[in-house]
């Protein structure tokens, strides 16, 4: 499988609500329930069951969590707390600081994250999300053991296996990916704590030991994740099979993608680009990661060059899928006349209505970002 492109922008929502002794965020379908001593449980959901996410999560996504023990829980024996020593190896250089708050526990779970980003430490555990039909294949890990402590939790995709792609940094916090067939997901780094107090699915809630309630031996946890569009790149194949002198042969396409957006078919790209020929030969102008996978594309040949006329082309459009960029071939050929050349216009409305223009360069040979217009 090919690598993804990451997006350069992921809103991450990094709900860790953690006073002393817990940390927990909410999220859907990755559902692991592990045993701890004294029949303790941790029931991890890759989101909230009840959010839109959760079934293209469980069907598509194949979310599997990494669980990292970063430090040992010590009852105190005179009140009702607990308190966490840094022992185990690689964590070693973590530490708790003066009054610890959500966003001290958040920081927190970003240098853990970075330990095992930037090491080979691995995992305690590992197992498939619960009800996950897209990893059949990968075992549950719901009778695995854990004990008493606070542990790292990294969300990801099954198939991402090397953390060069399932780790990644948005805007300078660490992330972790997971991909369905349409979407990309980044989940935050979470810390979980064994034992609990609180309703650690609720992503308002705020738990510490101080709580008249009592320590919670079976914990739930919803992580909570952002999610954008997968992406995919198209390519224009085009192929002059002989040249009229002395003019340039400029050939215009446009470019359109629908796709249904909730539950109305609607453009979610447009463009026009421009690919000329000095000479008879093969162009290629690619666009990288501007095309939503799912979505119905459509290249026009809108201008066939003044002294030619197309030979071959698409047959109509195709659909966008993840992994690799989409591809439309054309083939020109001369038409017997010498009708000298075009010139090819971008017109952008403005924002006080004016449609200004901008001449259209030849971008072929090369790879684009691409803009949507």
């Amino acid at each position: 499988m090919n690598k993804y492109k990451r997006p350069g922008h992921i809103a991450v929502f990094a709900a860790v609500f953690m006073v002393l002794a817990m940390a927990v965020c909410a999220c859907l379908p990755a559902f692991l329930a592990w045993a701890a001593d004294d029949d303790c449980y941790m029931n991890i959901y890759s989101a909230d069951p009840t959010s839109e996410v959760a079934e293209d999560l469980n069907s598509s996504a194949g979310v599997v969590l990494d669980v990292y023990r970063i430090a040992s829980a010590v009852k105190d024996p005179k009140y009702d707390t607990y308190s966490y020593v840094f022992d185990v190896e690689g964590f070693d250089t973590l530490a708790l600081e003066e009054d610890m708050d959500r966003d001290k526990w958040d920081a927190l779970a970003q240098k853990a994250a970075g330990i095992v980003k930037d090491s080979t430490v691995a995992p305690l555990a590992t197992g498939a999300a619960e009800g996950s039909e897209a990893i059949p294949d990968i075992s549950k890990l719901s009778e695995e053991k854990l004990g008493k402590g606070l542990y790292l939790v990294i969300a990801r995709s099954a198939e991402l296996a090397d953390k060069s792609e399932y780790f990644g940094e948005v805007e300078g916090r660490i992330v972790s990916y997971a991909q369905s067939e349409e979407f990309i997901y980044s989940f935050a780094p979470q810390l979980v704590a064994l034992p609990s107090k609180g309703d650690l699915t609720d992503p308002d809630a705020s738990a510490n030991t101080g709580d008249s309630t009592p320590w919670a031996n079976t914990v739930t946890v919803y992580l909570k994740s952002s999610r954008e569009d997968r992406m995919t790149g198209l390519v224009i194949r085009k192929t002059l099979s002989e040249y009229v002198a002395p003019s340039d042969a400029n050939f215009v396409f446009r470019i359109t993608a629908e796709a249904e957006v909730k539950g109305e078919t609607k453009q979610v790209y447009s463009r026009v680009v421009l690919i000329t020929f000095t000479e008879p030969g093969e162009k290629t102008l690619t666009l990288e990661n501007v095309i939503p996978v799912g979505a119905s594309v459509k290249v026009e040949e809108i201008y066939e060059g003044a002294s030619y006329r197309l030979k071959s082309g698409p047959a109509g459009a195709l659909i966008a899928e993840a992994g690799e960029n989409i591809e439309f071939s054309f083939v020109n050929e001369p038409d017997g006349s010498r009708n000298g050349s075009a010139s090819a216009n971008r017109f952008t409305k403005a924002e006080n209505g004016d449609w200004p223009w901008e001449r259209i360069n030849d971008e072929s040979d090369s790879t684009q970002g691409g803009g949507n217009e």
